[in-house]
């Protein structure tokens, strides 16, 4: 005996999107060859819930039935292809598209797919608060923002591409921006004092590296800043004249003012 082959019903694909945002439009695709069969139907479902159906035979084609967080456009929506908006967080969730023939095979075939909708950050995050130049023994500060986004942001420091410790860091609460969407952005502080490890090369530069992720994807920004071994006497006077709350300046700026005055008396 030889085993018939089965010219029926095949599903060739089913596409929902793994990650969108959730300002956009989800377009969830259903494609399948009927090889000779006559379609019956097509579904789809929300964990387990069905929330379009499509039979040709019917009128009208097309029915909806309620379910949490779905909502379909009819109007771009057919056999192969339905579209759903607005979205919201609880339209995440498993996708299943289900399709059955009819005669003469009676056939029903079906895929799953998961899809997570997020805030997504629009931009990349922002570097501010650092300088272009420094000396050895400077302490550089600075703060990396996340543009909003829903979970917020993971924020990562790199100091010339090495991941900066924990101690190095100051955490900041989350700001949550005023919209209906609850996009929250994030700010992580960096500070730490340079020492001859910290220069590269002939160029002397440093490099900072912000990395901000939400749901897998990850943005960055990287800004250089120039690197100097020692100042001037005259610049190094004035650093400590203007630490008003540095005990050293303040005995500096003591020093000048009774040298000033011998200086006078010795004239006089």
């Amino acid at each position: 005996m030889t085993a018939e082959l089965c010219l029926c019903l095949k599903l060739l694909e089913v596409r929902v999107p793994q990650l969108i945002d959730i300002r956009e439009e989800a377009i969830l695709k259903c494609k399948f060859d009927l090889e000779g069969d006559e379609l019956y139907s097509v579904k789809w479902y929300k964990e387990e819930l069905e929330f379009y159906r499509y039979m040709p035979d019917n009128n009208p084609k097309i029915l909806t039935f309620p379910v949490d967080g779905v909502h379909v456009l009819e109007s771009k929506s057919n056999v192969t292809v339905i579209a759903l908006s607005p979205l919201d967080y609880t339209t995440s969730g498993v996708y299943r598209c289900e399709v059955s023939s009819e005669r003469p095979h009676f056939k029903t075939v079906y895929k799953s797919q998961n899809m997570s909708v997020l805030g997504l950050p629009k931009t990349g995050p922002i570097i501010e608060g650092v300088k272009e130049t420094y000396f050895l023994g400077d302490y550089i500060t600075g703060n990396c923002t996340s543009s909003p986004s829903n979970p917020p942001a993971q924020i990562h420091w790199f100091i010339n591409d090495k991941k900066a410790e924990d101690w190095l860091l100051e955490y900041y609460n989350p700001s949550k921006k005023k919209e209906k969407y609850n996009l929250e952005s994030r700010v992580l502080g960096l500070r730490f004092q340079i020492d001859i490890n910290h220069y590269q090369g002939k160029s002397q530069t440093l490099s900072l590296t912000c990395q901000s992720s939400v749901g897998g994807k990850t943005k960055t920004q990287r800004i250089n800043v120039n690197l100097l071994r020692m100042m001037t006497n005259q610049k190094f006077a004035q650093e400590q004249i203007n630490s008003g709350g540095n005990a050293f300046g303040r005995n500096l700026k003591k020093l000048f003012s009774l040298l000033f005055i011998a200086s006078f008396m010795i004239l006089i």
